[in-house]
């Protein structure tokens, strides 16, 4: 009976030795998660922009591309997420709706292993410059005027 007695402490013993392991290696996966920080922001946070303009922005290459969203001013965006084998470069372009306003340009990017990074940056975008144009050709004035009445000739 002293035997199974030992025994039975003996694997509890192992069992709680086993799964206080299990539970410290599944936290430090968490910890093993980088979350994908974006940089290169271009043209930088605060900056005024012109309507419908192009903006870019970095990615580490741990940052899965098919999982990267942007929306600015809740308006979703589309990006293009180019490999540049040590990094990913997004490029995207200002929604043609807007102007003369602030902005909130939002990232949610996703890593290979699951982590989730929000970043984002504001903008100032310019007033939508007005559409020039072209001014009227002079009329001839010499055509406007009854025949015989032009201006250098005698009456």
């Amino acid at each position: 009976m002293k035997i199974k007695t030992n025994l039975l402490k003996t694997l509890l013993l192992v069992n709680l030795v086993l799964s206080s392991t299990l539970a410290a290696a599944a936290g430090d996966e968490k910890k093993d998660c980088r979350k994908p920080r974006i940089k290169s922001v271009t043209p930088p946070h605060l900056s005024e922009v012109q309507p419908e303009s192009e903006f870019t922005f970095t990615l580490p290459v741990w940052a899965n591309p098919e999982k990267v969203t942007m929306t600015v001013k809740k308006i979703p965006t589309e990006l293009s997420i180019e490999n540049h084998n040590s990094f990913f470069l997004a490029r995207g372009k200002i929604p043609p709706q807007l102007s003369a306003t602030y902005a909130r340009f939002s990232v949610r990017a996703e890593a290979e292993l699951g982590c989730v990074k929000h970043d984002g940056w504001l903008y100032k975008i310019a007033e939508r410059a007005e559409q020039n144009t072209p001014a009227q050709p002079e009329a001839d004035i010499s055509s406007a005027m009854p025949a015989g009445n032009a201006p250098g000739q005698p009456q």
